[in-house]
């Protein structure tokens, strides 16, 4: 985060930089076994990543469509915090029918969700969907 309060946004390559320190992603891309990622292995894993990117956002787009479709009850096409706030009930009366989000979210392992873990969660969420926007224009 900048200290002006807006997500941080990383520069090219960087998110392919931070991966490659990344034990689990070295294994799958280091094709030759080397421990370190040559130009063809890197390029393998940009093309993974913009692939996985295109993904996240098609799934993203649908969820957000089936959320509007669910809880905006002005039919404005966006979620008012009243709207926000039921959704947000709504996810967390159902966590257990969604076990890796509450694994995810129950950082002190006690198998529930706190206020607090909901809150970190929430606010992680929003800083990495502002980080994949980028900078507005």
């Amino acid at each position: 985060m900048r200290a002006d309060g807006a997500p941080a946004q990383n520069k090219p390559g960087q998110n392919l930089k931070n991966l490659a320190e990344n034990p689990k992603f070295i294994e799958r891309f280091d094709v030759d076994g080397d421990g370190q990622l040559n130009e063809a292995e890197q390029a393998k894993a940009r093309e993974a990543m913009k692939e996985h990117g295109g993904q996240f956002r098609e799934r993203a787009g649908k969820m957000r469509e089936a959320a509007l479709k669910r809880f905006d009850k002005n039919n404005d096409g966006k979620l008012d915090d009243a709207e926000q706030k039921e959704m947000e009930a709504d996810m967390r009366a159902n966590l257990d029918q969604r076990p890796e989000m509450k694994k995810r979210l129950d950082t002190d392992g006690d198998g529930q969700v706190s206020d607090a873990e909901w809150a970190a969660g929430r606010e992680k969420m929003r800083a990495r969907a502002g980080e994949r926007r980028g900078p507005a224009e």
